[in-house]
């Protein structure tokens, strides 16, 4: 992976921070003004033909105008409140470019903003600079209270996209229910579902530091606010083997620094190519984790043994959790959801991997529980009360007691996203991450 393709993935990772922004609450005239004074900047530091510089200046118009179609200018200046969040909204624009932020350019551009003004002011202003551009953990140089929330949320921006990402790799054999597991661990439709091959190259979803209400996406053409239908399109334009996307992940994995990384089904029967991409991924052991999605309907299935087979060869001493997935298919009076994890584990165990960690879980259910669908989900509704009672029945609380006690409450909230099992997936997933995971009690 290219040092290009790194540098996203940073920038992924920061959050947009407009939920905080004074600005929002100010009549459009005055954001009118405040896009203005941005757009001068820009052209003044030279940033304008920089592609990320241009994705945000295009969000920044989206967010500011009712209608970002309608171009007006202002005549008024802007107050000189709005100085200091100028001078970090750059920083932001930049994408936390610590040689930008401290270039010569931009202390005579700071110059410029605080020209007229007092020392005291243009002092402020230069501790500002400094604190952004050397990554600095106080503001005791600035003591203003004004701005400090903003502020610390740049700094905490700043601190993540530099951490070191914990890499997940999210592999199955086609209609195990990958996509939706993916969906159901962001708590957003990031990937197509449906029983055909979707995914045809590694997509790379990165999670953020906080909930900005956004999604970006970059295949081909970079967008920091794609809408669910662009996200899922195959722009055949892009011949990379990656596909970047971001966002908050709305369950137990928000705030943490993780990378999932999305792969083709290995047994797509329209495009054996898709098995070698899949296959190259593993090979490469760039990630900390394998979560393996086994359909439970379908253990023991060829291809699943072969693609396993293929895992235990390549994945050294990473660490691997199978999910079993779609319990909410079983049928109650045929199918015994502990007989399943037993014919699992004995499966898993032949195949080679000693004490198996394995999950049972409903996607999908976790999905839409987590969206609160309410045409489809409502609590009212027949289908949501058949859902919860067949997926309580099977008791996953007590599954989880016995083999990770850890990450069980006493009281637990009995809802449909708990019967699920997807957060107790997730919480396993955050024990892998933080590095405390205890050794899973096996069935038997």
């Amino acid at each position: 992976m290219g040092k290009q393709q790194k540098t996203l993935q940073n920038l992924f990772a920061g959050s947009q921070l407009f939920p905080y922004h004074p600005i929002m609450k100010e009549p459009e005239e005055l954001r009118g003004v405040y896009y203005q004074q941005l757009e001068r900047c820009i052209t003044r530091l030279r940033w304008r033909k920089n592609e990320w510089v241009q994705a945000e200046m295009e969000l920044y118009r989206a967010k500011l105008f009712a209608n970002p179609l309608v171009s007006k200018r202002y005549a008024y200046a802007l107050p000189d409140y709005y100085t200091w969040f100028l001078i970090m909204d750059l920083a932001l624009i930049s994408g936390y470019n610590m040689k930008c932020i401290s270039s010569r350019k931009m202390k005579d551009l700071i110059s410029r903003l605080c020209y007229g003004q007092n020392a005291e002011m243009q002092h402020k202003a230069d501790c500002l600079l400094s604190v952004l551009a050397t990554r600095g953990e106080t503001m005791n140089k600035l003591n203003d209270r004004e701005f400090g929330d903003y502020l610390s949320r740049i700094q905490n921006n700043i601190s993540f996209i530099h951490e070191t990402p914990y890499k997940i790799l999210v592999t199955a054999t086609m209609s195990a229910g990958k996509s939706s597991l993916v969906n159901a661990l962001v708590g957003k439709e990031i990937s197509r579902v449906e029983n055909l091959a979707c995914t045809d190259k590694i997509r790379l979803i990165i999670g953020k530091h906080d909930e900005d209400n956004l999604v970006y996406l970059e295949d081909n053409i970079l967008t920091l606010d794609a809408e669910g239908s662009k996200m899922l399109w195959k722009n055949m334009r892009n011949t990379a083997k990656y596909a970047t996307t971001s966002a908050f992940f709305r369950g137990y994995l928000g705030g943490a620094r993780l990378i999932l990384k999305d792969s083709p089904g290995v047994n797509s029967s329209m495009n054996n190519k898709h098995r070698k991409i899949t296959e190259q991924e593993v090979k490469k052991r760039d990630y900390d984790l394998i979560i393996y999605v086994l359909n439970v309907t379908q253990i023991g299935i060829d291809d699943d043994s072969r693609h396993l087979e293929y895992i235990k060869e390549n994945i050294g001493k990473k660490d691997i959790l199978f999910a079993l997935n779609k319990i909410d298919e079983l049928n109650p009076d045929r199918e015994n959801l502990n007989d399943c994890l037993y014919k699992a584990e004995m499966y898993l165990k032949n195949k080679g991997f000693y004490n198996p960690t394995i999950c049972p879980i409903s996607a999908k259910t976790a999905f839409q529980a987590r969206n609160s669908y309410q045409e489809t989900l409502d609590t009212s509704n027949i289908r949501y009360m058949y859902l919860k009672d067949k997926l309580s029945n099977f008791k996953l609380r007590e599954y989880y007691t016995c083999r990770q006690p850890q990450i069980v409450n006493d009281d637990g909230d009995n809802t449909l996203l708990e019967f699920s099992g997807v957060p107790y997936l997730e919480k396993i997933i955050m024990l892998f991450y933080l590095g405390v995971m205890n050794q899973w009690q096996p069935y038997m």
